[in-house]
């Protein structure tokens, strides 16, 4: 399961006992050159019951869930989600959240077959170079 840091747009994943910190603007550029396809929104169904923004690291309270409601409304569904390997959403999911909300049928999605190269070597590196902005 992929975890976005919406305040700095950092997606932290980890596949096959690796971890992956990178900037979006990383998944994007790597993904820029990919085949999109559509798929049916109820195979994306499963997240539903995934906490996809909080984890352990922000509480869910009315303020982070409004800053997510924002991002949901303003997420542009002309963009393909970005999945891993495995078929783990990396990128898109306030798309997905937007396409269930307003009953689209449809999503365009990339399925990478390998991984970029991680932006950071752990979390700790992202908070320091956060703190020292």
């Amino acid at each position: 399961m992929a975890f976005v840091d919406s305040s700095q747009d950092i997606i932290m994943y980890t596949y096959q006992n690796v971890q992956y910190i990178w900037r979006v603007t990383t998944l994007w550029r790597f993904s820029n050159n990919k085949t999109s396809k559509l798929i049916e929104i109820n195979q994306l169904s499963r997240y539903l019951e995934e906490d996809r923004w909080f984890g352990n690291h922000t509480k869910p309270t009315l303020e982070n869930l409004l800053l997510h409601f924002d991002r949901i409304l303003k997420s542009d569904l002309s963009y393909p989600l970005i999945l891993s390997p495995n078929e783990d959403i990396l990128d898109g999911i306030h798309r997905v959240a937007k396409a269930m909300l307003f009953k689209e049928k449809k999503l365009k999605i990339i399925k990478l077959n390998e991984l970029p190269p991680s932006d950071y070597a752990s979390i700790e590196e992202v908070i320091n170079k956060k703190l020292t902005q």
